[in-house]
């Protein structure tokens, strides 16, 4: 687990620590049960802005070329991938 305190510093996107205030939040719900600590310093906290980039999905096209990209062989006929098959299926 990255160290919370120093996320802004190592430029992790706003939905990265997000998710790390979700998992902070459940092991201090955990302390509040076990009567450790009496209120969450979390409870006011809002989620940061964030926006998810639209991806395209990969066609049936470019998988194929991928999976014969992966069982090529090199020039000495030595496999390009060590788990060719494995990747492939």
């Amino acid at each position: 687990m990255r160290p919370l305190g120093r996320g802004l510093n190592q430029k992790l996107s706003p939905g990265t620590l997000n998710l790390d205030v979700i998992l902070l939040n459940a092991v201090l719900k955990h302390a509040v049960g076990e009567k450790w600590i009496k209120v969450l310093p979390t409870q006011n906290m809002r989620p940061l802005k964030c926006s998810t980039k639209k991806r395209e999905l990969f066609s049936v096209a470019d998988l194929e070329k991928l999976c014969q990209a992966a069982m090529d062989r090199k020039a000495d006929g030595s496999p390009v991938t060590k788990n060719r098959q494995q990747f492939c299926d």
